[in-house]
């Protein structure tokens, strides 16, 4: 499971209005959907905030779908991910967007100018996506 936030999406309907901002989302799905496979989904859960779901996805494929994702959003606009997988972070889909988030907000802690050094995707770089 990956969890996707759009970095500074307020500032967007702030400068540019909410029709740019409702752009911007379809867009972000476009994007994301590009990348995927068919069997994956993806879903607008609130806000700027997007869940991906992965079917049969080991550590690599999580790795590289969020890398993937996150090159096509940034043709868009700037977007944090956190990453999870079942079993090792859990095995119910709350278990997995709960870790998944909290990595999410690693990230965006990380570069505001938190100390602990991340992968990109949530993931501290000693950490594996299943830590």
């Amino acid at each position: 499971m990956l969890c996707l936030d759009l970095d500074d999406f307020k500032s967007v309907n702030d400068r540019l209005g909410h029709a740019a901002g409702d752009e911007l989302l379809k867009q972000t799905v476009a994007a994301t959907r590009e990348v995927l496979r068919p069997e994956d989904a993806v879903a607008r859960v609130g806000g700027d905030e997007f869940v991906v779901v992965l079917s049969d996805a080991d550590e690599a494929t999580v790795r590289t779908v969020a890398a993937r994702i996150e090159a096509a959003v940034r043709r868009h606009t700037g977007v944090s991910i956190g990453a999870a997988t079942a079993p090792h972070d859990g095995d119910t889909l709350e278990t997995l967007l709960h870790v998944a988030d909290r990595r999410l907000y690693r990230v965006k802690q990380q570069r505001r100018g938190g100390d602990r050094p991340l992968d990109g995707h949530g993931l501290l770089s000693t950490d594996t996506v299943g830590a």
